[in-house]
């Protein structure tokens, strides 16, 4: 099965969302937020994505995963919507108040819309999941290391391309309409061109309830056939730690995600076309290595090895940080190759733990573990730099040597469950 349609999807999805990402901090604080409130509307994307992409992943090990893509891409063409709404709202203002925490926040219509948006792309964000559940699914286990990184190279593409794009586009309103533009593409190229992964999806079983024995023997209903429940699986020690896993390498990502733009604007006083740069720069770094530095490196070294060797990357790059700008474009090139190698190798681990029936479950509750860690980096990172500045990037930096630590006990091996 060729694997272009979704490499393509993918990178529509991260393009859509990285056309955004220069002016998200700048739309949360001239709607009439606050530094801290950008640390809350990003948790509310990842607070509504922790109760969508489980039920996301579910369905699609029971309805196929081509059709759950299609919802979750529904999901974010309509928070476009949103957003455009919210820039072509007059600022009425409906309430404010004044917390230590978040500051002054005012309360307006676009405000408001805005969180709107965060909070309907985040329910139906189960993409990420079902796209590595669909790679699963097709990949052997010889091949699946290079495929999930080929995806995430697909990714990074975008990431480079879409904040560069912002800076053509000019304003925020030409770039909502060209986010639209490419959730529509993404709607089409599913539609048209990704065929579905599953070999029979379990609500296509052709055992029906009425056949319970055949020849004297009982034959379990396919119906009961069903995804794994969360105890069950995490009854896998492997798995249970990978969960964990999952959750500790999102909280520092999240803190970096939700601090790096605010000091960008406050510290830096960087315009969205210089954070624009930046993280163009870091997502062309990420394709280099994703692309040819991963591929040769896996030859010789585990998966756990890369890990390994990614999260030292990116405590250096983390640590780099607290130095503001005197170090900072040495940050992008650090972290590209700390993300690039260790996020891959850490799918591909995941992804050995279980048969196709179980990947949506599996990448699903991984996904809600991610949710969780995003929703704690986030409020806390922009709280936390709101009274610390860039010394909270000691955090995330240690967070990385933890998670570098978790690959000399990590012991997984892939596993076959019974269907």
């Amino acid at each position: 099965m060729s694997l272009f349609p979704l490499y393509l999807v993918n990178f529509i999805n991260a393009l859509g969302f990285s056309i955004v990402i220069p002016f998200l901090v700048f739309w949360a604080i001239d709607f009439g937020g606050s530094e801290a409130l950008y640390g809350f509307l990003g948790a509310t994307y990842a607070g509504f994505q922790l109760i969508g992409a489980p039920m996301l992943g579910s369905a699609s090990d029971r309805y196929g995963r081509r059709k759950m893509l299609l919802l979750s891409q529904l999901g974010t063409l309509v928070s476009w919507l949103v957003i455009l709404m919210a820039l072509k709202s007059p600022v009425i203002e409906f309430f404010k108040f004044n917390w230590s925490l978040l500051g002054t926040v005012h309360f307006t219509l676009p405000l408001l819309l805005l969180i709107l948006a965060r909070a309907s792309d985040g329910i139906t964000a189960g993409n990420i999941s079902i796209a590595n559940a669909y790679l699963s699914d097709v990949s052997t286990p010889e091949d699946r290391s290079r495929n999930f990184g080929r995806m995430s190279a697909a990714s990074s593409l975008g990431f480079i391309l879409g904040p560069a794009v912002a800076g053509v586009v000019g304003t925020d309103v030409n770039a909502a309409y060209l986010a639209i533009a490419v959730s529509l593409v993404g709607l089409f190229c599913i539609w048209f061109f990704l065929k579905e992964s599953l070999v029979k999806p379990l609500s296509e079983s052709p055992c029906g309830s009425q056949t319970k024995r055949q020849m004297g023997a009982e034959i379990r209903d396919c119906n009961e056939k069903t995804t794994k429940s969360f105890d069950k699986l995490i009854a896998r020690k492997p798995l249970l730690h990978l969960f964990v896993l999952y959750f500790v390498i999102y909280l520092g990502f999240n803190i970096f995600y939700s601090t790096f733009p605010l000091m960008a604007k406050t510290v830096l006083s960087w315009s969205p076309s210089q954070l624009g740069t930046f993280f163009s720069t870091m997502g062309a770094c990420l394709v280099v290595v994703q692309t040819f530095v991963l591929p040769r490196l896996s030859k010789y070294l585990s998966e756990t090895q890369l890990l390994m060797f990614g999260a030292a990357l990116l405590a250096t790059a983390k640590a780099l940080l607290m130095f503001e700008s005197q170090f900072i474009w040495f940050v992008p090139v650090f972290f590209a190759l700390g993300n690039g190698l260790l996020w891959p190798s850490y799918l591909t681990i995941l992804s050995s733990q279980g048969d196709s029936s179980e990947q949506g479950s599996i990448q699903g509750y991984g996904s809600s573990f991610g949710s969780m860690a995003s929703i704690i980096g986030l409020l806390a990172g922009s709280l936390l730099f709101s009274q610390f500045g860039s010394a909270v990037f000691v955090a995330s930096s240690l967070i990385f040597v933890f998670v570098g630590f978790q690959g000399l006990v990590l012991k997984v091996k892939p596993v076959t469950v019974a269907s």
